[in-house]
């Protein structure tokens, strides 16, 4: 199994046992069966590729699905109804991002 490679970049299993690293966000998907229990020691306990950017918390995602949802509440009651799909449109994408981590509204 460790000639496994990633259908996208071409890295291989046995490079990433090698070096504790991946060839690209694909080899997550490629290797999870084989990886899992190494990432969640290498990343406290994350799994998922997130990218290099920062994570942002859940608290600040819930508190600005909060604040959008409010907004959007108050451009429906005022009639701004372009303004409330508009965002009615980031409100729902915030509250995918809350149910993908598993946070229930």
């Amino acid at each position: 199994m460790k000639n496994k490679a990633c259908g996208v970049c071409g890295y291989t299993l046995s490079k990433f046992y090698e070096t504790g690293m991946l060839g690209c966000p694909a080899c997550y998907a490629a290797f999870k069966a084989e990886i899992t229990a190494s990432l969640k020691n290498i990343q406290g306990g994350n799994t998922r590729h997130r990218g290099r950017v920062p994570c942002v918390t859940d608290k600040e995602i819930l508190a600005r699905y909060k604040e959008l949802l409010s907004e959007m509440r108050a451009a429906e009651k005022g009639g701004r109804l372009s303004e409330a799909a508009e965002l009615s449109v980031a409100v729902s994408e915030l509250k995918t991002e809350l149910k993908n981590r598993g946070i229930i509204l």
